[in-house]
């Protein structure tokens, strides 16, 4: 795992400066080069001056423009349209998944204290992109 994530960029979308910053140790800790965006509004900006990143870890509920359609709004980006995206939440809702997947997410995973269902997905969904 160590090697496929030693140069990747991933950009945490989350306007919960807690949730940001646990998140951001994990993936520090997992070798990951990671930008931070408190909004969804923030993030576009951040794309637009670092690049594009390898993959995003992005919360669903966000105040001002939510993470559905942040994810829209990215893969109406031809530059973006195939960068990872790993939606998270908080809530419980059994059609969450599927709005997720509609808007462009191409996971949802449960917030949660474990941080091994995000770096499992991360791994794979990079290991992929990367073959």
């Amino acid at each position: 795992m160590e090697t496929d994530s030693a140069a990747a960029t991933v950009l945490v979308v989350d306007d919960d400066d807690l949730d940001r910053f646990l998140v951001r140790l994990v993936l520090h800790a997992a070798g990951y080069r990671v930008l931070e965006a408190p909004s969804a509004e923030a993030a576009l900006s951040i794309m637009g001056s670092e690049g594009r990143p390898d993959a995003m870890v992005v919360d669903y509920v966000m105040s001002g423009m939510d993470g559905g359609e942040f994810c829209r709004k990215v893969r109406a980006q031809a530059a973006l349209r195939h960068v990872p995206i790993v939606m998270r939440t908080g809530l419980e809702n059994p059609h969450l998944d599927e709005l997720a997947r509609a808007a462009g997410a191409d996971h949802l995973l449960e917030k949660s204290g474990d941080p091994s269902p995000l770096l499992d997905v991360l791994a794979q969904t990079l290991g992929a992109s990367n073959a």
